[in-house]
């Protein structure tokens, strides 16, 4: 596996969202989605319960660069457009929850 490099702000965001090394370096490994936006700029998504993660880096032969994580509430943008034709699941109401 490639040594994870991190930026100060991809350490700063790490922090916010409460995350840590192990879990970039999972999401890279089983990415759910790779989204390039040019020959230096890819990201991947990886879902994390109701949210998504996605992580930019720039990958070299031995350094992955992490330059952003975020996380997010929706999905890649290829996967909204796959979703937008169909209806959003129901929110249940409170009478529903009641047994």
């Amino acid at each position: 596996m490639p040594i994870l490099h991190f930026t100060g702000h991809a350490r700063d965001r790490l922090r916010l969202y409460h995350l840590r090394e192990d879990d970039i370096a999972e999401a890279l490994a089983h990415a759910d989605r790779r989204v390039d936006e040019g020959p230096q700029r890819p990201h991947i998504w990886r879902r994390r319960g109701d949210r998504w993660l996605r992580v930019a880096f720039v990958a070299g032969q031995r350094v992955v660069t992490i330059i952003a994580v975020e996380m997010l509430p929706t999905g890649p943008p290829d996967l909204e457009e796959a979703d937008a034709g169909q209806e959003p699941p129901k929110r249940p109401s409170p009478s529903d929850l009641e047994t």
